[in-house]
């Protein structure tokens, strides 16, 4: 999952970057990309970083990871890893794809509340 989540974020990036591939966060930022790549850059950032972040459906590595992992680790894990894939996606989407679609956020609300309502009904 964690391969999948980087491979997602490795390629919304080279989108961000464009043909010239210029990663420069300046650059980025006054490029304004397509409303379709900026819809592919969403995708593709909302799964990287969800899978990291334990979204739901991209959670099935959470509940096997922190308990074969030692404390410190868990709790460097839960407390920060989870923490800065939502900043990540927050900056990415708010700072460098330039001004959000209406329809982004049903796709980012809807998926967020299902993964409340299942973190709040699982045992």
């Amino acid at each position: 999952m964690a391969s999948f989540g980087t491979l997602a974020l490795l390629l919304a990036y080279g989108l961000l970057g464009g043909p010239d591939g210029n990663y420069a966060f300046a650059t980025i930022r006054s490029a304004h990309p397509s409303a379709a790549i900026a819809a592919a850059v969403l995708i593709l950032v909302l799964v990287g970083a969800g899978s990291k972040a334990g979204l739901v459906p991209l959670h099935v590595w959470l509940p096997l990871a922190h308990p074969a992992a030692p404390s410190h680790v868990s709790a460097l894990m839960s407390g920060i890893m989870t923490k800065v894939a939502v900043y990540g996606f927050v900056r990415i989407v708010f700072d460098l794809l330039g001004p959000p679609a209406w329809w982004w956020s049903l796709v980012v609300l809807g998926l967020g509340g299902i993964t409340a309502v299942m973190a709040c009904c699982t045992p």
